[in-house]
C-alpha cells in the first residue's frame, strides 16, 4: 500500500520529533512495498533498498520537513537475525548498518562505530532514550546468558532513568515489553517475553527506585496496543491498587499486516492490556506536558494515495499515575 502515515505526519501537524521504531526497510523482496524486487544481502543491495523506499513522495516529504530519529530492528539486516539461528554473517551486518547510517544520518561514537543507543534530552520536560535491541542480544546458540540489551546497554538505561531530571522518561523501544498471550504464533522468543531476566531487572529497578513517568513507545508488533507494565503482571492484574512500573504504547504499523484478534479476547487473557487493535494501519501521535501525556492512535488507510487519518483511540496519562485513562472506549 501507500505510506499514508508518513505523508499525513508531514502535513500541518506541529510535530517536534518523528520516531522510527525499527523495520524502516524489509530486507527481502516483495515485503510490504509496492514493486520491490530487491533481496538485500550486501552493501550495494542494501543501498538500493533504501533508495527504493525513498522514492515514496510522502516519506521524502516527511524527512524534508521533520526532525527524525531511527532505531533499527531486525529487518534492516534480516528477519530475527540475532537469534543466531542461523547467525548473521559479519559482512552482511556491517553492510546493512553502513547503509542505515548513510540513509538515516546520526551522530557516531568514536569508539563504537555502530552504536545507536543514546539519550535525546528536551530540558526538564522529557528525556528520550533510543535503544538497540538487536546488536547486543545474546543467549541463543551462542552459549551465553540470554540478554536482549546486553549488560552495558541495560546498565546504561537504568542509570540514565535513575538520574534523569526530566518529568517524562520516554523509551524508544523496538519490541513489545508487556507479557503477551494472544496465541501460540505470537509466543516467540524475539520480544521481551524471551528475555524475562532483563525485563525483570529493568522493571524491578524502576519500581524499587520509584522512577515515575516511564513510557515505552514500541514498534514491531504491527498492532495498536496499550499496556501497563510491572515485574509481576499477574499481581498487577489482580490488584487494582498496585502502581504499575510503566506504561507501554505500541504504535501500530504503517503498511505491514498484523494479527487481528478480538480485543476482549486479548484483555481476558492479559488483563494488563488496556487496548488492542490489529486490523488497521497508521501511526501514533503523543504530546507531553508537565502535568500529563496525551496519546492518540490514527487510522490511515494504506490503499488510498490521499492520506485520510481518523483518530480511533485517545489516552491521557496524568503525571505520576503510571496509568492511562482511555477516553474513546473500545473500538
Amino acid at each position: 500500500g501507500f505510506y499514508g502515515a508518513h505523508q499525513h505526519a508531514a502535513g500541518p501537524a506541529d510535530i517536534d520529533l518523528y520516531l522510527f521504531l525499527g523495520d524502516y526497510v524489509y530486507e527481502r523482496s516483495g515485503s510490504n512495498v509496492r514493486r520491490d524486487p530487491i533481496d538485500a544481502v550486501d552493501l550495494r543491495s542494501y543501498r538500493r533498498k533504501y533508495a527504493l523506499y525513498r522514492t515514496d513522495p510522502g516519506l521524502r516529504e516527511l524527512h524534508r520537513l521533520l526532525p527524525t530519529a531511527h532505531v533499527w530492528d531486525d529487518h534492516e539486516v534480516f528477519n530475527n537475525y540475532t537469534n543466531n539461528d542461523p547467525p548473521s554473517a559479519p559482512a552482511q551486518r556491517l553492510a546493512a548498518y553502513r547503509a542505515a547510517f548513510e540513509w538515516l544520518p546520526r551522530m557516531t561514537f568514536p569508539r563504537e562505530r555502530h552504536r545507536i543507543y543514546k539519550k535525546l534530552s528536551f530540558g526538564t520536560l522529557a528525556d528520550v532514550f533510543l535503544l538497540d535491541e538487536r546488536q547486543y542480544r545474546t543467549g541463543r546458540n551462542d552459549g551465553l546468558p540470554r540478554s536482549i540489551l546486553g549488560g552495558g546497554q541495560l546498565g546504561w538505561l537504568i542509570e540514565e532513568l535513575r538520574t534523569s531530571r526530566a518529568v517524562w522518561k520516554i523509551v524508544a523501544n523496538q519490541v513489545v515489553v508487556a507479557a503477551r498471550q494472544e496465541g501460540e504464533e505470537r509466543q516467540s522468543g524475539d520480544s521481551w517475553d524471551g528475555y524475562p531476566e532483563d525485563r525483570a531487572r529493568l522493571l524491578g529497578d524502576i519500581e524499587r527506585l520509584g522512577i515515575d513517568n516511564v513510557v515505552f513507545l514500541t514498534g514491531d508488533a504491527h498492532v495498536f496496543m496499550a499496556s501497563l507494565l510491572a515485574t509481576d503482571f499477574e499481581a498487577l492484574a489482580a490488584d487494582p491498587n498496585r502502581t504499575p512500573a510503566a506504561v507501554e504504547y505500541v504504535g501500530g504499523s504503517v503498511t505491514s499486516p498484523g494479527p487481528d484478534f478480538p480485543e476482549q479476547e486479548i484483555r481476558d487473557r492479559s488483563p494488563w492490556v488496556q487496548q488492542y487493535r490489529g486490523a488497521i494501519h497508521g501511526y501514533a501521535q503523543f504530546d507531553v506536558r508537565p502535568d500529563r501525556l496525551d496519546m492518540v492512535y490514527l487510522d490511515v488507510p494504506v490503499f488510498s494515495a490521499e492520506p485520510r487519518a481518523t483518530v480511533f483511540e485517545r489516552f491521557v496519562q496524568p503525571v505520576g499515575a503510571n496509568r492511562v485513562q482511555r477516553l474513546s472506549g473500545p473500538a
